[in-house]
């Protein structure tokens, strides 16, 4: 009796052991495909501009993916808000409406208006209210987008490259879409510090604006 007892002893033994061990293997074999999983997400959520491997971060709102911060890309006829290099690095550089047109990677785009609609109703904006310009629109949706996209309030600037304002105040951003005055105006939006909403308007192209680039929707 004493040698069936101590035998059954010794093979519960090695029976946790192996459990030991099969668990161990498990919790390995988990966090190694965590671990996996995590960076084929970072990945996914990172895009590297091969013009000048520039890495940005891609944020999804709806059907859409947005540039997580300002267009960085240099064209031959972009500018640093003050024309000082540390700026575009910080800001992202700014453009007339012709060199925007093109400036985004491929596989994305200077968004239209309807890209800008489409973001702004997907946080709340109301129907009527997205088709308005020369007003503050909506609400907060100001405010969310800003803190969703992480908008440094980059300014714009005037007069080829010579007159900059709205640093840490404000931004404007280029709109794929004639404004109502003619072809030599385009649509905008503008974010500001002070408000919660966001502002449509038209710019002369000739003016320099900020690009966030956008793909999908």
């Amino acid at each position: 009796m004493f040698l069936l007892h101590r035998h059954i002893g010794v093979s519960d033994l090695l029976i946790k052991q192996d459990l030991r061990k099969l668990l161990s293997i498990i919790m390995v074999a988990t966090l190694l495909q965590s671990s996996c999983t995590d960076t084929k997400s970072a990945k996914r959520n990172q895009f590297v501009d091969n013009r000048d491997q520039q890495v940005y971060e891609v944020i999804p709102i709806g059907a859409q993916d947005w540039l997580g911060v300002d267009l960085k890309f240099q064209t031959p006829a972009s500018f640093c808000y003050d024309n000082e290099e540390e700026n575009c690095r910080e800001y992202g550089r700014l453009y007339y409406y012709h060199e925007a047109k093109t400036a985004c990677p491929e596989g994305w785009r200077l968004p239209t208006e309807m890209d800008w609609r489409t973001v702004e109703q997907a946080l709340g904006m109301e129907p009527a209210e997205v088709e308005v310009i020369r007003v503050w629109r909506g609400d907060q949706e100001g405010a969310l987008l800003a803190q969703k996209l992480g908008l440094k309030f980059s300014g714009m600037g005037k007069s080829r490259g010579t007159d900059f304002l709205g640093k840490d105040q404000f931004v404007y951003y280029w709109v794929d879409a004639p404004g109502p005055a003619g072809e030599q105006f385009s649509l905008y939006r503008m974010f500001s510090k002070r408000e919660s909403q966001i502002y449509s308007d038209q710019v002369p192209k000739m003016d320099l604006c900020c690009v966030r680039c956008v793909r999908g929707g």
